[in-house]
């Protein structure tokens, strides 16, 4: 499987998913995503922001030398979940979905997605 083959794979496996974006957060860029054509690149650069600041936030608060894995926002509208690489603290992927999907299962296979994309 490609790069871009395992981000639509996630994105078309979990309901209600609209948009997986595989970024770098010491860079703020989204460097893959697979989305709608409703998606613009000033959104992939809120959610950049976004997971900057809730993974400086999540170690602040965890106090954990490795950094927090994982983000969540929820709204009204949707979920938004961060993973982050274990290797690699830059690395995360977006996963954003309807605010019904279960954190559990969209935590879990964002991580085994992950792994995937950071084998490369």
């Amino acid at each position: 499987m490609t790069f871009a083959d395992h981000i639509n794979a996630l994105r078309a496996d979990m309901p209600g998913c609209r948009l997986v974006a595989f970024g770098d957060a010491s860079t703020r860029l989204v460097l893959r995503a697979s989305h709608g054509p409703d998606i613009r690149r000033e959104h992939l650069d809120r959610l950049c922001d976004e997971a900057s600041a809730c993974f400086s936030m999540a170690d602040v608060a965890d106090g954990s030398p490795s950094g927090a894995k994982e983000a969540l926002v929820l709204t009204h509208r949707d979920l938004r979940v961060y993973v982050r690489s274990p290797d690699n603290d830059a690395d995360f992927l977006c996963i954003q979905c309807d605010p019904d999907c279960d954190p559990e299962t969209v935590v879990r296979m964002g991580h085994d997605t992950l792994k995937g994309l950071t084998d490369f």
